[in-house]
């Protein structure tokens, strides 16, 4: 299964359309944690399952999110409700409990994964307004097999970020 997962667009609805379109018959779930800064009625979130982040205002949006992806639970959230720039520990504990062995957030705007008591909690970074030693927008696509899981980072322009994990143990 692919999952791609975006974060923090702060109202740039263009490179969520350009993702969509370049991925759409390749990726099982799209997903954006929060930050979007847009409509929650907007037409984009009938393909994206998103979250509510800190700068969107709309009450429509969940502040997390467990999605099933045939049959496998994925926890979803912004991050700022669980203090993810100091601990990603919170997120963990909801992954833990969702039965799912991964926790996607944002907020940060850095893309990082990390292993937390058997739970990958994965950053896309921004794709708009990138922090840290990355100077440009990030997302990523996640393969979840029976055997394995991987992580890509992908720029704004779409080319791999070599610079980040690839291969999760």
């Amino acid at each position: 299964m692919k999952l791609l997962v975006i974060s923090d667009n702060h109202g740039d609805e263009d490179i969520l359309e350009e993702v969509l379109s370049i991925y759409e018959d390749d990726i099982d779930r799209f997903i954006h944690c929060g930050d979007s800064e847009m409509s929650d009625v907007h037409p984009l979130w009938q393909q994206y399952s998103v979250v509510k982040g800190n700068m969107d205002r709309s009450n429509q949006f969940h502040d997390f999110k467990i999605e099933k992806v045939k049959g496998k639970p994925f926890f979803i959230t912004h991050g700022h409700l669980y203090n993810v720039k100091f601990s990603r520990n919170k997120i963990v504990e909801e992954a833990k409990n969702a039965d799912s062995s991964f926790a996607f957030y944002g907020h940060s705007h850095i893309p990082k994964v990390e292993k937390i008591d058997d739970i990958y909690a994965i950053n896309p970074g921004s794709i708009s307004q990138p922090r840290g030693s990355f100077p440009y927008g990030t997302y990523c696509i996640v393969e979840v097999s029976d055997q394995d899981q991987k992580v890509t980072y992908y720029s704004r322009k779409h080319s791999v970020v070599k610079e980040l994990p690839l291969e999760l143990n």
